[in-house]
């Protein structure tokens, strides 16, 4: 039982990180701003890192990465689509990514609320997506006007 908490968990930072990615993939042909554009790429790799250390914990425990579906990527990519239609301004953009970086630190301290006898190796990885997180609403306030 405490093997499943532990996958659902892993999966839970997984699909957190890559739905960081995605929608980073998603909005960088929309930049601009080379500094901005900088600053979202370093975000996407620290995505990436976590996201193939969840997985790589996943497959050592015998379960599988659970992919973002492709409804909630397509939704993703629409909602870029017509957020930026009129505005690619990069304070609007940077807007749309904290707002992002904001429910992904809200689902993970809900998915680790409900963890109970957690793995440390597993609280650990949760709570570098988090802190990951609130680094990149902490540089990306700096576009804001």
């Amino acid at each position: 039982m405490q093997k499943n908490k532990e996958a659902e968990v892993l999966n839970s930072i997984y699909r957190g990180a890559k739905t960081g990615s995605q929608a980073i993939s998603d909005l960088l042909p929309k930049a601009e701003n080379s500094r901005f554009r900088s600053d979202l790429q370093t975000q996407e790799q620290e995505y990436n890192t976590i996201s193939n250390e969840a997985a790589n914990m996943l497959i050592k425990m015998g379960a599988e990465p659970e992919p973002v579906s492709a409804v909630k990527k397509m939704g993703m990519k629409m909602g870029v689509e017509m957020n930026t239609m009129i505005n690619n301004d990069t304070g609007y953009l940077a807007n749309l990514m904290i707002k992002g970086s904001t429910m992904g630190i809200t689902n993970m301290t809900k998915v680790l609320n409900n963890y109970k006898d957690p793995d440390p190796q597993i609280t650990d990885l949760a709570s570098r997506l988090i802190k990951a997180e609130q680094q990149n609403i902490d540089r990306l306030k700096a576009y804001l006007h």
